[in-house]
């Protein structure tokens, strides 16, 4: 019954005769605005003549029949309202025609609060239907917008969208789009629509390789979304299935805020969209903050019920994504997507290499550049070179193979990244203050003075790097906020937890003025965060000062094969595998270096090793702590240990050539640790190896270079000894020791065999 009720309706709807009006001329074009509900049918190409008025609201059809109507100019007198071929489409049908423009408009201040929108093909729509639109040729917009109420949407072919109940598609733009206003609440700008709206899922659209999306803001504005395809994705409303070929899409700031996208700028939720567009660039100036993404400027959620964003795609390898900033101003650029805001992204990936030179903030990513509260799943970076210069000493660099910065804000946010790959060839930064620098991320940190619990976490993820390169210009600095923190999967983490993630890496050279400095296979440095199943295998970590003969003193300098500095942390179940560690350290205030970590502070490591092959260290004056598994560890509150660890390296130590090192410096090089202080039990661990040192104001142990107020217990030391070592330092299983109360025994049941002269010498049970 209701199969054949469905029959009758549709029979009935048939007899229904619709009028044809058949477009031969221009004049019979222009008829379309004396009846704006017709049904009209383009029989030949079109070309205007003069300007055209828009029709101010069309609700009717416009079948174009593969034929175009070309030379699109409007008034070049001041207009005012929405500007386009129809002013408005309200619930229309436009099939198969392509619009040809060569026109400059400027837009009228609107008075008051006002929503204006200008394209080609309309300035506003509401639920109408397209298929086979293609928009081509040159569109200039002026806006003389200059009211903080007003919201401005300008694109190729639409300027704003509204669907509620048809879902919206088929859109081909390949036009030079040039927009300007003054001082507008929002404005966005796309190549096809400058804002989707509504409760509808948009799909099919496209942008060809001559389009042009260039969009300045000369005074102020609280958004600007530029977009290859559209500039603002707003509220429920979901874009899928479309593709971005773009030039250039560009944006420009002075005050406020810019979200530039190779295929969308500003978005809640987007999905299976692809870009290749050539160049994406941003911008900032002033006080003004760039997010710059190859597919999307910005993924944030704004009603917390979050749709997934997945298969976002950058696939250009030679896409670049480029962003420029002043020193009061920032950039957060990734190939995929400048910032993801409390939202979900899962297999996305990018060829494309993000690229920033300025002096503001920056937060660089080779798929997000900063993540807030949000999740990656599954994505993939495919990339040759990521290159940071800042030249500001104020602001920090954060850069990272798959994200730049990561950033748990409340107690109800998490950020995780996971089930990851990066394949990447460099990393590269130049910066005048501080970097964090990670294979995968560059920083992932708590942003909270009352929270104190793991907020974030990195799990199988895997990162495979040729090179590390970064050298900061900054003076000395001791603190450990703005630092340089390189690791080969993170620079820096705080409140993180990390398990199952693997790196491998040529080489990781840093060079730095004077500022402190944390370097590890797998983390620069670690603040109250946890690892797990973690290994990294390298071939070089190289340490240089920048300022070749410069007296100024360095700040520390931490060194490890896994860590740089750790605080608070637990390592389990984790390896590091180094070829080379060589650090060539002048004037510092203190250097640890080790096989895994370089400074332990407070921290415990459980059933893990390191094998060094090779720790050279190069030194004049300061204080120095060189181990085969840790440089110097220690606690600061409690007793805290490490228990089941190993360690094999090589060992060399020696004075620069040409300096003096002096004996009241403190230099002390161990085959397990340089140094062990303050209620640190070292159990069940084992050091092998070989140890040399040249210089003669270093103290030498096998298994630890001094112990102080702590204690070892079922341990073992078997390396061999070449070279000299300070006076009265024992070169057996301590170079030096002091006790305490607490810990009047520095040593049970521990073994250690050397053999100085080539013979073999059996271990050796040492008791006190």
């Amino acid at each position: 019954m209701l199969l054949l009720l469905c029959w009758l309706l549709a029979l009935l709807l048939c007899a229904v005769e619709v009028e044809v009006v058949d477009v031969m001329t221009e004049e019979d074009l222009r008829t379309m605005s004396t009846n704006p509900n017709g049904f009209y049918r383009l029989k030949n190409d079109i070309v205007l003549t003069r300007p055209w008025t828009p029709v101010s609201s069309f609700t009717g059809v416009l079948d174009g029949r593969g034929k175009s109507i070309r030379n699109v100019t409007f008034d070049s007198a001041e207009l005012a309202g929405n500007i386009g071929f129809f002013s408005q489409l309200n619930m229309a049908q436009i099939y198969d025609v392509t619009f040809v423009a060569n026109a400059s408009v400027t837009m009228a201040n609107p008075s008051g609060k006002a929503d204006t929108g200008a394209g080609i093909v309309a300035g506003s729509v509401i639920d109408t239907v397209f298929y086979l639109v293609r928009v081509e040729g040159n569109f200039s917009v002026t806006s003389l917008g200059n009211n903080k109420d007003t919201r401005l949407f300008v694109g190729g072919a639409v300027g704003d969208y509204k669907c509620n109940t048809v879902a919206g598609s088929g859109l081909y733009s390949n036009v030079n789009l040039t927009t300007t206003t003054i001082f507008v609440k929002y404005f966005a700008v796309g190549g096809t629509i400058g804002r989707i709206q509504g409760g509808c899922t948009f799909t099919d659209l496209a942008v060809g390789s001559q389009s042009i999306v260039d969009a300045k803001v000369t005074q102020a504005v609280t958004n600007l979304t530029v977009g290859g395809l559209v500039g603002v994705v707003y509220q429920d409303a979901i874009f899928r299935y479309s593709v971005a070929s773009a030039a250039l899409v560009r944006g420009e700031v002075i005050s406020g805020s810019a979200f530039v996208g190779g295929a969308v700028g500003l978005c809640q939720a987007i999905q299976h969209i692809d870009s290749t567009t050539s160049n994406v660039s941003c911008l900032a100036t002033e006080t003004s903050k760039c997010y710059i993404g190859g597919v999307v400027g910005g993924i944030v959620n704004h009603d917390n019920t979050p749709t997934e964003s997945v298969r976002l795609r950058s696939l250009s390898s030679s896409s670049v994504v480029y962003c420029s900033s002043d020193a009061s101003s920032a950039c957060h650029t990734g190939g995929v997507a400048g910032t993801v805001n409390r939202m979900t992204i899962n297999d996305c990936v990018s060829y494309a290499s993000p690229t920033v030179v300025g002096q503001g903030h920056v937060a660089a990513g080779g798929l997000v550049g900063t993540l807030s509260a949000g999740r990656i799943i599954g994505g993939r970076v495919y990339l040759d070179t990521i290159a940071i210069a800042d030249t500001s000493d104020t602001t920090e660099v954060h850069l990272g193979g798959l994200v730049g910065d990561a950033m748990r804000g409340g107690s109800d946010s998490f950020v995780s990244i996971g089930n990851s790959y990066v394949r990447i060839r460099t990393l590269k930064v130049y910066t005048k203050n501080s970097a964090k620098v990670g294979g995968i991320v560059g920083a992932h940190r708590t942003v909270s003075n009352t929270i104190s619990e793991i907020g974030g976490e990195i799990h199988d993820c895997c990162a495979v790097l040729d090179s590390i390169d970064v050298m900061s210009d900054k003076a000395l600095n001791t603190e450990l906020q703005h630092v340089v923190a390189v690791g080969g999967v993170a620079g820096s983490l705080v409140y993180v937890s990390m398990r199952s993630t693997y790196v491998t890496y040529k080489t990781i050279a840093v060079k730095t003025h004077g500022i402190t400095t944390g370097i590890g296979g797998i983390q620069g440095i670690g603040l109250n965060s946890r690892l797990g199943t973690v290994f990294s295998v390298g071939e070089n970590i190289v340490y240089s000062k920048s300022v070749e003969g410069s007296g100024d003193k360095v700040g520390d300098v931490y060194i490890g094969g896994g860590s740089g500095y750790t605080k608070f942390s637990t390592v389990r179940h984790t390896y590091s595998d180094t070829n080379s560690i060589g650090a060539t350290i002048t004037n510092c205030r203190y250097a640890s270096i080790g096989g895994f970590t370089g400074f332990s502070n407070t921290s415990r490591h459980y059933l893990s090793y390191s094998i060094t092959n090779k720790i050279s260290v190069i030194r004049n004056l300061g204080s120095y702590n060189v181990g085969g598994f840790i440089g110097f560890t220690t606690v600061g509150v409690g007793t805290f240990d490490s228990d089941k660890t190993w360690s094999y390296a090589n060992i060399d130590v020696r004075c620069q050539d040409g300096v003096t090192c002096l004996a009241e410096e403190s230099c002390n090089v161990g085959g397990y640790a340089g140094r062990i202080s303050n209620l640190m039990d070292i159990r069940y661990s084992y050091a092998e190896g070989t140890l040399a040192s040249s210089d003669a104001t270093c103290g030498v142990g096998l298994f630890v270079g001094t112990q102080s107020s702590s204690i070892a217990k079922h341990s073992m030391a078997t390396l061999s000894f070449s070279g000299i070592a300070k006076s009265g330092s024992t070169v057996t299983w301590y170079g030096g020791l002091s006790t305490s109360k607490t810990r009047p025994t520095p040593c049970t049941g521990c073994l250690y065999a050397t053999d100085f002269t080539g013979r073999h010498v059996p271990c050796r049970s040492i008791s006190w």
